[in-house]
């Protein structure tokens, strides 16, 4: 794997000086179950509702943005790369590493539309495929091949991303992406992840991560994607994939921080 972990290293460290991954914390932060540093290119998708739909657990819905760079999405294909993994003792979890691809539905219980904004708001991880942390909603790998190069020539800068993920099930989900990266700004926030096994377990994500939005449908930014292909279904996954699928965003996400807390 090329430009992954050292590219993650460097960039951590002009990300959150003073913060939590900043450096060793003498004593474990109150409610912190795991931190990680990640590198992530995600697509933002719209695929069929009614197939979405037997994937989510009784009274809950989709959570369907209608503006700004995810109006339309209802299901989110993100390929990370996971470093740096320590858990509530500070101490590095297993390998301290992982690659992935997972399925992430903004969601909703029903009928809370009209109640108080985002009170209730939140994601669920519906599937996906972990090389070494499966689990859950997340199938082992049976296959992973992860590439990722940085190319700088006479003044153009170009990132070739290649993630393959299979599972034994035939289930697959595989990015081949070139763009141009471009400066982007850091945002900060916290997401509420339900269990869809069972909704009453949540944990709340704090997230500062850069996103360059490399193409989208909505904002319509320069477009910086040079090509582009991906593929997912098989196995369990073959309904959600099987219908029209539209790629709304493409956002590569270079340096992500993340804290696992309880809510």
């Amino acid at each position: 794997m090329q430009y992954g972990r050292i590219g993650l290293a460097l960039a951590a460290s002009q990300l959150l000086i003073g913060g939590a991954m900043a450096q060793p914390a003498a004593q474990p932060a109150a409610g912190v179950l795991e931190k990680s540093l990640e590198h992530r290119f995600q697509l933002d998708l719209t695929v069929d509702q009614a197939a979405l739909n037997e994937f989510l657990p009784a009274g809950w819905e989709s959570q369907i943005a209608t503006q700004g760079g995810g109006k339309g999405c209802n299901l989110r294909l993100i390929f990370v790369e996971r470093g740096e993994i320590e858990g509530p003792d500070n101490k590095v979890a297993g390998s301290g590493h992982d690659v992935l691809a997972v399925l992430e539905a903004p969601v909703r219980p029903m009928g809370t539309a009209d109640a108080a904004p985002r009170s209730g708001n939140g994601k669920m991880i519906l599937g996906g495929i972990s090389r070494d942390d499966a689990g859950g909603a997340l199938l082992a790998a049976k296959r992973v091949a992860v590439t990722r190069t940085r190319e700088i020539k006479d003044g153009s800068e170009s990132v070739h991303e290649i993630w393959q993920f299979e599972a034994a099930g035939g289930e697959h989900l595989s990015l081949d992406v070139v763009y141009h990266p471009a400066p982007a700004n850091i945002f900060s926030y916290q997401s509420r992840f339900y269990d869809p096994s069972d909704p009453s377990k949540v944990k709340l994500e704090r997230i500062e991560e850069i996103t360059d939005i490399t193409r989208n449908v909505t904002l319509a930014p320069p477009d910086r994607v040079v090509s582009f292909a991906f593929k997912a279904g098989g196995g369990k996954y073959a309904p959600l994939f099987e219908g029209p699928v539209k790629v709304l965003s493409w956002d590569s996400q270079p340096v992500s921080v993340r804290l696992v807390v309880q809510p």
